[in-house]
């Protein structure tokens, strides 16, 4: 009887200590070290995914929030290029300044934590911004461009617009619609005639 209370008392002595969660001098608990490296070796790798902004964005603010997902651990690379070289009348996505005309005017590293995603603050310029993300030590690429436009023009071009003949437009357009009807009305008076003997009846 003794013998198996002893044994018990060992199989119990050696489960409790092969545990894989200790107690810390500070009175938290923390996962062992044995454990934390199994995690690690057995967590499969995010591939790198660029969530915002979307492609071929215009814009009037000179900084833009861009979102990702990566894995723990990893060190995500932002680098903008900018050119100034298109004017806001003659620019087009589908028409891009060469790679020549880029310059590279921001550059962050960013940790990713323990929630695998990742948000940076970016400043832009006026002009054609090229936002290259990738992962440190990789060559997947992920490429946005952005357009930020300057307000300043857009609110003089409104400014110059002549709002009195745009109104006397749509007085004109309505006025010879008015004209039309009353027409219609007048070449069939009889229907009119028509119509309110029947509702009398």
């Amino acid at each position: 009887m003794v013998k198996k209370i002893l044994s018990a008392a060992l199989v119990l002595a050696i489960v409790g200590t092969s545990g894989t969660v200790v107690y810390s001098a500070k009175g938290n608990y923390n996962y062992s070290d044995s454990y934390i490296s199994f995690i690690s070796r057995n967590k499969e790798n995010k591939a790198l995914k660029l969530l915002k902004p979307e492609d071929e964005t215009v814009t009037f603010d000179k900084t833009i929030l861009l979102t990702g997902e990566a894995s723990e651990g990893s060190k995500v690379i932002i680098n903008v290029y900018s050119s100034t070289n298109i004017a806001d009348n003659d620019f087009d996505f589908d028409n891009l300044p060469e790679d020549d005309d880029f310059t590279l005017t921001y550059e962050e590293g960013v940790e990713v934590g323990i929630l695998e995603s990742f948000a940076e603050l970016v400043d832009l310029k006026l002009g054609i911004n090229k936002i290259e993300v990738f992962l440190e030590n990789s060559d997947d690429v992920k490429t946005r461009y952005v357009y930020v436009k300057d307000i300043s023009e857009a609110t003089e071009k409104a400014n110059n617009i002549n709002y009195s003949d745009t109104i006397k437009e749509v007085i004109n357009s309505r006025e010879l619609e008015n004209n039309s009807q009353n027409e219609e009305n007048t070449e069939n008076p009889l229907e009119d005639t028509v119509d309110n003997d029947d509702s009398h009846q």
